[in-house]
């Protein structure tokens, strides 16, 4: 096994700063691979089950999601969130960006 430490991507777009706000660290993640996103055919999701409901929370870097989607062979699998960062104040009163670091185990190239 090779281990990632990846940074989630995409997380200011459609409301996910909300889902982010949501996290406490321990939620299941998947990752689901999007063949017909028309802006990247190795588009990676990553979607988060946070109390029944599954949130679309960002995308694996695309450089990234280019090396793992063919390992995927078009299946979801799991990982881990390892940080969940921001939701802090800041000095202006305002609140940092959320953001999402996860933990990705690849199986060994055969």
């Amino acid at each position: 096994m090779r281990t990632l430490h990846v940074k989630v991507v995409g997380v200011s777009y459609e409301g996910r700063q909300a889902h982010l706000a949501r996290l406490v660290g321990n939620e299941p993640v998947r990752l689901v691979p999007e063949p017909t996103n028309k802006y990247d055919p190795n588009a990676i999701a990553v979607h988060i089950a946070v109390g029944g409901e599954v949130l679309h929370c960002g995308y694996i870097p695309r450089e990234i999601a280019a090396e793992i989607a063919p390992l995927m062979d078009g299946e979801s699998f799991d990982c881990q969130i390892s940080e969940v960062l921001g939701g802090f104040e800041l000095f202006n009163g305002d609140t940092a960006a959320y953001g999402l670091r996860l933990v990705v185990q690849l199986p060994d190239a055969q």
